[in-house]
């Protein structure tokens, strides 16, 4: 089981009204749990302080 923990970034994702300094744990490819400061053991952990963690962005623009 690979795992991962995401620390100290700050967590934007207006879709689930989420928009705060929180951690976010994933196992098997699944966001497993959200909350400030989880601890535990993990396989690898980022420090994302200072910056901004969103499920994604999507660049949605052309070029004529």
């Amino acid at each position: 089981m690979a795992s991962m923990l995401i620390h100290g970034g700050h967590l934007l994702s207006p879709a689930d009204k989420l928009d705060a300094k929180l951690d976010l744990r994933i196992e098997n490819n699944t966001i497993a749990e959200i909350g400030p400061n989880l601890k535990g053991s993990t396989d690898t952990t980022l420090d994302a302080k200072g910056q901004i963690v969103a499920p994604g962005f999507v660049d949605i623009h052309i070029h004529l």
